[in-house]
């Protein structure tokens, strides 16, 4: 828990000093975590007439923090205090029992680009590595007819933690939803439940071993940025233009939305509906510029023109026409001597 504690310091100092102008190439941020694990207990022996067991849910709550390269590759320290579900069948008796039981969990991840997904998100593929930490005890219950006794060992038992998901990103925020599988290095029971009754005896037990839905917010720190000076729109003679796109609307007014989803490098836009600037100069960043455009009927040109072509060639943006009816995302690639157009009708 010091270390914990000490990572979460540090986060927060590096959070503290990026307040600075500029890209950030490490990111830090804190996280709250949601997981609902399912879990089947095992059905060790009975004398009973029936003795079974089916899949039930928990509840894992978590905080931490996390640090991303790039917006690439991240890693993650969590503290988490679980509560694993199990429903016991015995005879004719239900019972569900509840393990409750703190963890400590370092993750590591990689962010591959996917072209099928939207360009707000990224495929996330992790791998956990923790510590589980239980004390002995003994429970005793009755579930008429049935008096049932359950056992918990001290234990201290190292698991690994497999994830597949998505991550979204919204600003300075990222959320991720995912599924992983949690399996312990040590096959112990976790806990042992006897159900003794008038016709013979159930014993179950269970490893803690889930498949969990895994939901995480990461709470980006504000950046505080300078004043800057209108920039100028650049000349369009020598630049050539190639259409990206023709859409098609009923509306009079479309909203764009424009930002960059990869790493910030600093690339600056103008853009001209219909060769009059309605942007001048606008640095890309993780935040989604929201930009309304007021169509002519027929047909209108939004013309995007690249300033830089930031510090990572070519100068990239990506796009979000909302078209009232539907939408449309586009990725826009733009240099200082080549411009993209996207033709709007207006029926």
């Amino acid at each position: 828990m010091v270390r914990a504690a000490s990572f979460l310091l540090l986060l927060s100092a590096l959070g503290l000093h990026a307040q600075q102008p500029g890209p950030r190439t490490w990111e830090p941020r804190l996280l709250g975590s949601l997981t609902i694990p399912f879990q089947v207990p095992r059905v060790v022996e009975h004398t009973t007439d029936r003795a079974t067991s089916l899949p039930w849910a928990g509840v894992t709550l978590g905080v931490g923090g996390s640090l991303t390269y790039k917006d690439r590759w991240g890693i993650a320290v969590q503290g988490t205090y679980a509560m694993q579900g199990y429903l016991l069948w015995v005879d004719s008796v239900c019972y569900d029992l509840y393990h409750l039981l703190p963890r400590a969990e370092v993750r590591l991840w990689a962010q591959p680009e996917v072209h099928w997904l939207p360009s707000d998100t990224r495929l996330r593929i992790g791998m956990g590595a923790g510590l589980g930490f239980q004390t002995s005890s003994e429970l005793r219950s009755t579930e008429d007819p049935f008096t049932i006794v359950t056992r918990e060992p001290t234990q201290t038992r190292p698991y690994l933690a497999p994830e597949l998901g998505l991550m979204h990103f919204d600003g300075p925020r990222r959320m991720e939803l995912g599924l992983r599988y949690l399996v312990h290095l040590d096959r112990s029971p976790a806990w042992t439940s006897t159900a003794s009754g008038p016709d013979g005896t159930a014993t179950y037990s269970a490893t803690d071993d889930h498949l969990a839905l895994v939901v995480r917010m990461h709470f980006g720190f504000p950046r505080r940025e300078l004043p800057t000076l209108p920039t100028p729109a650049p000349a369009l003679s020598g630049r050539s233009a190639d259409t990206l796109t023709t859409l098609a609307t009923s509306r009079s007014r479309i909203t764009l939305q424009l930002w960059d989803n990869a790493e910030y490098d600093g690339d600056t836009i103008t853009v001209l509906l219909n060769d009059r600037p309605v942007l001048v100069g606008h640095e890309l960043t993780h935040r989604k510029h929201r930009l309304k455009l007021d169509l002519w009927p027929g047909n209108n040109t939004v013309r995007v023109v690249a300033h830089n072509e930031g510090r990572v060639p070519p100068n990239t943006a990506s796009c979000r026409v909302n078209l009232g009816k539907g939408r449309k995302e586009l990725l826009i690639r733009t240099s200082e001597v080549a411009d993209q157009v996207m033709v709007v009708v207006r029926e």
